[in-house]
């Protein structure tokens, strides 16, 4: 019983963490996205 508890201890904090990096990757695809379309503005492909 207590193996369980620490087991969905472990799991919870797992989900949190890939929320945190999924906002996280969501926040580099933005920016990336966002230069992206200024370089092609200012006419310079990457």
């Amino acid at each position: 019983m207590k193996l369980n508890i620490i087991f969905l201890t472990i799991t919870i904090k797992k989900s949190k963490l890939t929320k945190e990096e999924s906002i996280h990757q969501e926040n580099i695809r933005s920016l990336r996205d966002h230069y992206r379309n200024r370089g092609l503005m200012h006419g310079n492909i990457n």
